[in-house]
C-alpha cells in the first residue's frame, strides 16, 4: 500500500465554532468543534481543493450542539458503514477519509440524520416535509429554540416551509392546531409566502385574548417588505383601534394598546422584525436582535379576541383589509422577550433561514 503523508494526524488542533467549508489546509489535522448551535462542515469538489487518496482529516465534537458533513454538491460521495453523516455526541470523533476524486468515507462515531426532535418530527410528518436540507432545518430550529429556553415561550409558529399551500398552513408548535387558512392570492414557493396586496392572506385561527396581556409579543421574517400601507400579522378587537395585535413593518408593533401608540421598527429593510410586551408600560421593538423602539404608555386594553391574520388586517369583525404585498418566511406569537432573548431569537431564526438559502 502506498504512504500517503497526509493520512496521519499531524499538526495542531483547528478550532471551528461555524459552519465551515475543509480546505487542503485542514488535510491531517483535528477540526475541534466547540460551536454554540448546530453546524455544518462542508467537503468541497477536487476541482476547488486538490484532495488524493488517503488524505484525511478529523473532527472532535465537544459541545452537545450538532456537527453534519455534508458535500458541496451531489457530485461528493459520502460513505459511512450506516449512512450517518453526524458525529454522534458530546465527545464523538471522526476520521474523514479521502478514496481518489470526490468520494469519502466517513469513520467513527458516526449517527444517522434521522433521530429528530419529537417536536420537529410531528411538525414534518404532518406537512410532509421530504427535502433532507428542510428537514434538517426545523430540526435545527426546535432544538436551538429549547436549548435557549425560548421554545414553552411560543404559542403558534409557522416556518414557512416546504413551498406549497399546505406545507405553509401549518403550526411548528402543533401542527394540530391553529393551521393557517389561506384565501385570495397568496404565492408559495421555497422563499415562503407573498400577499398580493389586494385580496391574499392567510386566517392563523389564534386569537391573543388566551395570553396574558403583559407577556405578548410577535415576530415576522420580511424578505421583501410590502410596498403598500398593509398589514403583515395583524388583528384588532370590536373594530375601533384598540387592543389591536399588529407586526407593521412600515410602522409600528401594537401589542395590547391603543393605535398609534406602539414603538417604531424605523426601517422598512427586510429582515427580522420582532416586538415584546413584557410589561403594563413596557413594550420594545427589535429588527435583527437590536432593539429599534420602546413605549412606556401604560395600556388598558384586553388582548384581542379574533383570529391574527398574516398579509392582512382582521378589522375586529373578521373581515380583511390592509392587504399586503410583503414576501414573509417566519412568523410567531410568543410571550414577553427581554432584549437578550430577543437577540437570541434572532440568531436561530438567522441560522434557519440561512440553513434553507433564503437569508437577507
Amino acid at each position: 500500500m502506498a504512504y500517503n503523508k497526509h493520512q496521519f494526524w499531524t499538526s495542531a488542533n483547528v478550532s471551528v465554532s461555524t459552519n465551515y467549508t475543509v480546505s487542503l489546509s485542514d488535510v491531517g489535522q483535528c477540526l475541534i468543534a466547540n460551536n454554540s448551535y448546530p453546524i455544518t462542515l462542508t467537503i468541497p469538489l477536487t476541482s476547488s481543493e486538490r484532495f488524493e487518496f488517503g488524505d484525511t482529516f478529523y473532527v472532535t465534537r465537544t459541545t452537545s450542539h450538532a456537527v453534519t458533513l455534508t458535500g458541496s454538491n451531489t457530485t461528493v460521495t459520502l460513505r459511512s458503514a450506516n449512512s450517518g453523516t453526524r458525529l454522534y455526541g458530546m465527545g464523538s470523533t471522526g476520521a474523514f477519509i479521502n478514496l481518489g476524486g470526490n468520494d469519502w468515507v466517513l469513520g467513527g462515531d458516526m449517527a444517522v440524520n434521522t433521530a429528530f426532535d419529537s417536536n420537529a418530527f410531528a411538525y414534518i410528518s404532518a406537512a410532509n416535509i421530504t427535502d433532507f436540507t428542510q428537514r434538517q432545518a426545523i430540526n435545527d430550529l426546535v432544538i436551538e429554540l429549547k436549548a435557549n429556553n425560548l421554545w414553552s415561550g411560543i404559542t403558534v409558529l409557522y416556518p414557512f416551509v416546504g413551498g406549497s399551500a399546505t406545507t405553509h398552513s401549518y403550526n411548528l408548535k402543533d401542527p394540530t392546531t391553529y393551521q393557517i387558512t389561506w384565501a385570495g392570492t397568496v404565492t408559495h414557493n421555497a422563499n415562503g409566502i407573498t400577499g398580493d396586496g389586494s385580496t391574499g392572506y392567510g386566517n392563523t385561527g389564534f386569537a391573543p385574548s388566551i395570553m396574558p396581556q403583559n407577556s405578548l409579543g410577535a415576530a415576522i421574517y420580511v424578505r421583501s417588505a410590502s410596498t403598500t400601507s398593509g398589514h403583515e400579522f395583524s388583528a384588532a378587537l370590536n373594530g375601533v383601534g384598540t387592543g389591536d395585535f399588529n407586526v407593521i413593518v412600515r410602522t409600528t408593533l401594537q401589542v395590547s394598546q391603543t393605535r398609534g401608540l406602539g414603538p417604531t421598527f424605523g426601517t422598512t429593510s427586510p429582515g427580522f422584525f420582532s416586538g415584546s410586551r413584557i410589561a403594563v408600560n413596557d413594550m420594545r421593538t427589535f429588527r435583527n436582535g437590536v432593539q429599534t423602539g420602546i413605549t412606556t404608555t401604560t395600556a388598558t386594553e384586553s388582548n384581542t379576541t379574533v383570529p391574527v391574520y398574516v398579509l392582512a388586517f382582521n378589522n375586529g369583525f373578521n373581515v380583511p383589509n390592509g392587504f399586503s404585498n410583503a414576501q414573509l418566511s417566519f412568523a410567531t406569537i410568543k410571550q414577553g422577550l427581554s432584549a437578550t432573548e430577543e437577540a437570541a431569537l434572532y440568531q436561530i431564526v438567522q441560522r434557519y433561514q440561512t440553513a434553507l438559502g433564503r437569508a437577507v
